[in-house]
């Protein structure tokens, strides 16, 4: 994600022992993907600026569960509440933040 002549359509997986990429997920989706981050649930929330949006992934599965809407252009930077049940969210453009439930994948 974010790698420099990308359009956030893939997410590399990286083995860090090995320090090789492991594995490539293609979703076709020009999705602007920019910040990951783990979930109490032990999901993956990645954050997609063009579409504006935050992923819910599947780590073992690599496999997109959910799509939570942030409500505003240029969805960019994720943290968790203390329980991992809200997210807050940045958005760019507006100047604003979001709050998702993430249980609910809503806004």
């Amino acid at each position: 994600m974010g790698r420099p002549g990308t359009d956030g359509s893939t997410i590399d997986v990286i083995d860090l022992r090995e320090r090789k990429l492991s594995a490539r997920s293609t979703s076709g989706n020009r999705c602007g993907r920019t910040v990951a981050e783990f979930g109490l649930d032990g999901l993956l929330y990645v954050t997609a600026e063009l579409a504006n949006a935050v992923e819910v992934i599947d780590p073992a599965t690599r496999k997109v569960l959910a799509e939570i809407p942030t409500g505003q252009p240029q969805s960019h930077m994720l943290v968790f509440s203390p329980d991992g049940r809200r997210g807050l969210h940045r958005n760019v453009g507006a100047g604003s933040v979001s709050v998702l439930d993430v249980a609910n994948a809503a806004l």
